[in-house]
């Protein structure tokens, strides 16, 4: 299997470029988001179901382990919460446990709450960075359309308040919420939601916003799975069980997504061509 991480970019580049990327900066550095390149990370997630919904921290675990990096995480996501509720125990986890990265998700409208949002996101931030930790704002996929397609006026509207708080926040922002309409607009055949009804990743939308947070945060462009043929692969794997015959083309797409708004800061028009060799 082809594996391939990019070489980082300099830290005098990726100091303007802090939306939707990876950061490789000083880690002396406090002020600036950066993620420290080696092979191992601790990373807790701190969301609701958006997170929960097709096990996406395990499902970046397999990936990134793919590529050599090995994930271990804490996940206290709970279905339903609000970022505040989270607030005074994932500080709290943060000073105990010598996270690398820490990912903020909040309840889906908490952006137009800038008041609360803002506030909440400011305060994990700055407890981040106190404990070494790269704070990082997770942009969900989950505003959809009655067709079961994502409403991509309204996720333009909660990306715009997501990127207004990453900038004020010195934070990494992951998009996979724009990474979901660019997969949709590439690939109409696909279908990424629980249903039509509920608008909860599958196992494929959480494999799409799994392949967006490696590809945002370490710079790994998917381009296989391990091979089911042996047990403990199928061990790996079993969550990627119902995607297999699109996981290429989803990764692609998340890879694409990534790149362009690493190179150009907004969504793109259309269709990236970009070689899977890239």
């Amino acid at each position: 299997m082809a594996k391939k991480r990019l070489v980082k970019i300099s830290a005098a580049v990726m100091a303007l470029v802090i939306l939707s990327g990876c950061s490789i900066l000083n880690k002396k550095d406090a002020a600036l988001p950066s993620i420290e390149v080696k092979d191992s990370y601790h990373i807790l997630f701190v969301g609701n179901s958006l997170t929960l919904s097709g096990d996406v921290p395990k499902q970046v675990s397999v990936l990134a382990g793919m590529y050599g990096i090995t994930i271990t995480y804490g996940n206290m996501s709970t279905s339903g919460a609000w970022l505040k509720e989270s607030e005074e125990y994932a500080i709290e986890l943060m000073g105990k446990n010598n996270y690398d990265i820490a990912i903020f998700q909040d309840y889906g409208t908490g952006p137009f709450y800038p008041d609360i949002y803002d506030g909440v996101i400011r305060e994990l931030c700055d407890a981040a960075r106190d404990n070494g930790t790269v704070p990082v704002i997770f942009n969900p996929a989950w505003p959809m359309l009655d067709d079961g397609t994502p409403d991509e006026a309204y996720q333009a509207q909660l990306t715009a308040l997501y990127e207004k708080a990453a900038k004020a926040n010195n934070a990494i922002l992951v998009n996979a919420g724009d990474a979901w309409v660019y997969a949709y607009n590439k690939l109409p055949d696909i279908m990424l939601y629980l249903s039509t009804w509920d608008y909860h990743a599958n196992f494929k939308g959480a494999y799409l916003t799994a392949c967006t947070i490696v590809a945002a945060l370490f710079d790994i462009h998917v381009t296989d799975l391990l091979d089911s043929s042996s047990m403990e692969s199928r061990k790996k794997t079993r969550c990627f069980e119902s995607i297999h015959g699109q996981s290429l083309d989803l990764a692609q797409a998340a890879w694409e997504y990534v790149y362009y708004y690493k190179e150009h800061g907004k969504f793109p028009d259309e269709v990236v061509e970009i070689p899977q060799e890239q």
